[in-house]
């Protein structure tokens, strides 16, 4: 399937993306893993549909940028009109942009996406994999990829959902996560499914007028999730349990069931577990005379747990590293003035700052240069967005 085609696929799918059936029936779901639970079509439907949720989510700026900012606006649109299902006039109005400059922004966050799921897609192609026996064998094969986001988001996109598809009722779930832009920092498709989970493990045992409470709160550098319900026992060896354990697990969370025994509350069940918080962005700093290049990378990063802050002239870069203290830093060679084989030098011999790991780029190849000086590594530009946060990640740690 050509890029062309993707567009057009991904712009029916979003279309409907709250008909699970008419999703699983989709060019793209067929191009999907086969499902890790539940019934093949809607579990294929309710896949396609996490995903596109996903990569929209992937869209949304660094919680450092202002709301207002042009940053905003692909990732808004595409959320709006297609999560939300606001109509364009609407989505004008809040943006205060005409609608010719939402269309064009809307096909470029369409052709962003696109590429994003050609991306994913392909990530999945394994020919000489044996497909997973069990579903505990396809969640342990599942690698992370934390990124930040909004908790009380994606917790009203699952109980709409569930809604939708008929699962649960919505009165039955009542969230309370304070403040309301909390934030965390973790893999979302994986939580989108161990919320999923847990929800259809609890909602069924419900009595009638009763409902599960999740509430959410922050306390120090994680928020401490709790799901509560006064339900009939849970046998702790139930496939149902084990498998939102063995999510749980995946995401390195660490996952308790709790159960009331006091006469009052006899019965009532809490499921708990913590997730680091979306504050904890790793900074980096990025020295680079071109600020086209620093936008560039800016937009990299959007949606992950990474915060780019930029810098354009290299003789204020000692200075502002000291300010930023990164985490890492980026640098460019080709500058005016001073050249970043000399930057690179003058940051190994700042005390404050030698032990920062520094990923050198040049448009020419001069990686052995680069290690010789002591760089944590080399990029090559033009850089792609999985070769940055590749690279991030491994000098990170």
């Amino acid at each position: 399937m050509d890029r062309q085609q993707v567009i057009e696929e991904l712009k029916n799918s979003l279309g409907h993306l709250n008909d699970v059936a008419l999703l699983a029936d989709s060019a793209l779901a067929q191009l999907l893993p086969t499902p890790v639970m539940g019934g093949e079509a809607a579990s294929r439907g309710m896949q396609l549909r996490n995903l596109l949720v996903e990569l929209i989510d992937a869209l949304k700026p660094a919680p450092d940028v202002a709301e207002g900012a042009p940053e905003w606006r692909q990732y808004m649109i595409l959320h709006d009109r297609y999560v939300l299902r606001k109509p364009l006039w609407e989505i004008e109005h809040k943006l205060t942009i005409g609608e010719r400059q939402v269309r064009r922004e809307h096909s470029r966050g369409l052709a962003i996406l696109a590429e994003m799921l050609q991306a994913r897609l392909a990530a999945h192609e394994s020919p000489t994999a044996e497909p997973a026996a069990t579903p505990q064998e396809a969640i342990q094969r599942l690698t992370p990829v934390s990124r930040v986001f909004g908790l009380a988001q994606m917790v009203e996109e699952v109980i709409a959902f569930l809604a939708v598809a008929g699962r649960i009722q919505e009165a039955q779930v009542l969230a309370y996560i304070t403040p309301d832009d909390l934030t965390v920092c973790t893999d979302p498709g994986i939580l989108r499914q161990l919320l999923t989970r847990l929800l259809l493990l609890l909602s069924p045992r419900l009595g009638q007028g009763e409902c599960v409470t999740l509430a959410a709160s922050v306390e120090g550098d994680v928020v401490k999730i709790v799901l509560s319900a006064g339900v009939a026992s849970i046998d702790s060896e139930e496939e149902g349990l084990r498998l939102c354990q063995l999510l749980a697990r995946t995401l390195g969370l660490h996952f308790q069931l709790q159960v009331d025994t006091a006469p009052s509350i006899a019965g009532a069940h809490h499921i708990c577990f913590d997730l680091p918080s979306g504050s904890r962005l790793r900074r980096v700093l990025v020295i680079d005379d071109e600020i086209a290049a620093v936008e560039l990378f800016q937009s990299y990063v959007i949606g992950l747990d990474y915060q780019v802050i930029g810098e354009t002239n290299a003789e204020e870069a000692i200075t502002r590293a000291l300010e930023v203290e990164p985490d890492a830093i980026v640098l460019d060679v080709m500058m005016p003035a001073m050249d970043g084989w000399e930057l690179l030098q003058r940051l190994h011999h700042t005390p404050q700052v030698r032990d920062v790991p520094v990923i050198v780029c040049s448009v020419l190849d001069e990686a052995d240069l680069a290690s010789a000086l002591g760089a944590a590594a080399f990029l090559k530009k033009p850089i792609l967005r999985s070769q940055l946060v590749k690279t991030l990640n491994q000098v990170i740690g």
